[in-house]
């Protein structure tokens, strides 16, 4: 069963006899038919702690006991801010759900290497999996297909995923600032995040680097139409500072691209330990322009073929399936 907050997105569900869609957060303890679900449950999966978080760690002990964070990442990150720093009304938000933490059966990380960040950041220790998130297996697409197709000549930079202070964007600006000698686009996707730090991107953007190389995206597009932008972009750099923006780094990489991420982050070593060729954005300010555009088109189809074998349908399946064979063993 299934258990949705309803945020305004059309849902395309092959069948909806097994899902409960709450109109507002408090649906999630009141209504009785989710409650009663929640109950005779054996076993609980929250799955992205943001919207539903603080519902989720007011239930009683006996469900949270059951129950699994499958984090995303910046659900837990936003952690890591000092104390002092937070509001008050927040830091008794924290309190509640690092007080649920501590309640739960375990946790759900993205990739290798999180659990140990999450562990560092709340002091937390329990046992813990790893499984992604799947993409729809009935709207699959095929990355071989758009390897092959002719590429742009004009070289098109993608940064970042999203209007999020920790994409870390004006440090890239300041990087490629030197290029502009060069002709290259820079494209900033920020349809979502913070609305003060969209409209700073977009000053510094334009600042730094010009209009004739930086554009904005502020609108959303539909998964077909990014994929396109996507595989017209040569170039990928993603200098967030912690685990975030791997759906475009996985479809940059199944497309072929130059991708640079931080070293410091658990996806440097996920990336590298999984064969990937992949760059360090600390490595650019040394590099000239041509170090900087150089990829062997290999090494692309390569990081393509790559993709295509770890994140099938029947890999991502197998993680998941190691997860509830192993939970509900117990």
């Amino acid at each position: 069963c299934f258990v949705l907050r309803n945020v305004g997105f059309d849902l395309k569900l092959v069948d909806d006899e097994y899902v409960y869609c709450l109109e507002n957060d408090s649906d999630l303890r009141k209504r009785k038919d989710v409650k009663k679900l929640l109950c005779e449950a054996d076993l609980i999966v929250a799955s992205g702690f943001f919207e539903l978080a603080l519902e989720v760690s007011l239930l009683p002990k006996a469900i949270l006991n059951k129950t699994y964070v499958h984090f995303w990442g910046g659900d837990f990150y936003r952690y890591r801010t000092p104390l002092k720093l937070w509001s008050v009304r927040n830091r008794w938000y924290n309190a509640v759900t690092l007080g649920a933490f501590k309640k739960m059966g375990g946790f759900i990380f993205l990739i290798e290497g999180e659990y140990e960040k999450f562990k560092n950041i709340t002091g937390i220790q329990k046992r813990n999996f790893v499984a992604p998130m799947p993409d729809d297996v009935n709207d699959m697409i095929d990355f071989a297909h758009f390897r092959k197709q002719k590429k742009s000549v004009d070289l098109k930079i993608l940064v970042g995923n999203s209007a999020t202070p920790t994409n870390q964007h004006i440090e890239v600006f300041e990087m490629l600032s030197r290029f502009t000698e060069h002709p290259f686009e820079v494209i900033c996707p920020l349809s979502y995040g913070e609305e003060w730090y969209r409209e700073e991107v977009i000053k510094k953007g334009y600042e730094l680097l010009g209009k004739d190389h930086f554009k904005a995206l502020t609108g959303f597009v539909d998964k077909s139409q990014y994929t396109e932008l996507l595989n017209q972009c040569q170039i990928g750099i993603f200098n967030n500072n912690r685990q975030q923006a791997m759906g475009n780094i996985n479809y940059m990489l199944a497309l072929g691209k130059k991708v640079f991420i931080r070293q410091d982050t658990s996806m440097w070593n996920k990336y590298k330990n999984e064969g990937y060729s992949v760059f360090a954005v600390e490595d650019i300010p040394q590099k000239s322009y041509d170090e900087f555009v150089q990829f062997d088109e290999q090494l692309g189809e390569q990081n393509g073929k790559n993709y295509e074998q770890l994140y099938s349908a029947q890999a991502v399946r197998n993680k998941w399936m190691y997860f509830f064979e192993n939970v509900c063993q117990r």
